[in-house]
């Protein structure tokens, strides 16, 4: 039986049977029929190479694929206007959903920062931007605590060095 994910792949992928960000970008799409970002496409990609060589095999595309349709159920789950858009509340709600612990005002950063109309919406894309960043945060996190007693230890430069892979 044929893998149908694994033949979209390598329709996606081409004939290096890799695929880049531009690649990932032209297959993930906003409810509105856009693209995501390429930004997104590199930081989804990034999260999962790897082997670092700035592409994705089959394995790391089927654990993207899964990844997005997880955000993707999360999001229509808070999108409960149908407007292909999350606000405020939606996005602390998904966030409790997913056992962080944020206070509530960090949802008004959040809309600063993957927001880029300033309208206090986010689109399905931003909201998987939104999740890779907060992922890869908590996982540097849980890497550097000490008696789990909420507390990280970072030394300058391993912040320096999350701060700019995470940018």
């Amino acid at each position: 039986m044929t893998d149908p994910l694994f033949a979209y792949f390598t329709a996606v992928a081409g004939a290096d049977g890799q695929a880049s960000n531009v690649e990932i970008q032209r297959c993930l799409k906003n409810y509105d029929g856009s693209n995501f970002s390429l930004g997104t496409c590199t930081r989804m990609l990034k999260m999962l190479d790897r082997d670092y060589n700035g592409l994705m095999g089959y394995n790391e595309f089927k654990e993207m694929w899964s990844a997005i349709s997880q955000w993707k159920t999360s999001f229509r789950k808070f999108d409960k206007d149908n407007t292909g858009t999350i606000g405020e509340a939606e996005i602390i709600a998904a966030w409790k959903e997913w056992n962080y612990d944020l206070p509530d005002h960090f949802a008004k950063i959040v809309l600063w920062r993957y927001d880029p109309f300033f309208g206090n919406r986010m689109n399905l894309d931003d909201f998987v931007g939104f999740g890779i960043t907060l992922k890869q945060l908590f996982g540097q996190h849980m890497r550097r605590r000490r008696n789990y007693a909420g507390k990280a230890y970072f030394s300058y430069d391993e912040f320096m060095l999350i701060s700019m892979c995470l940018i």
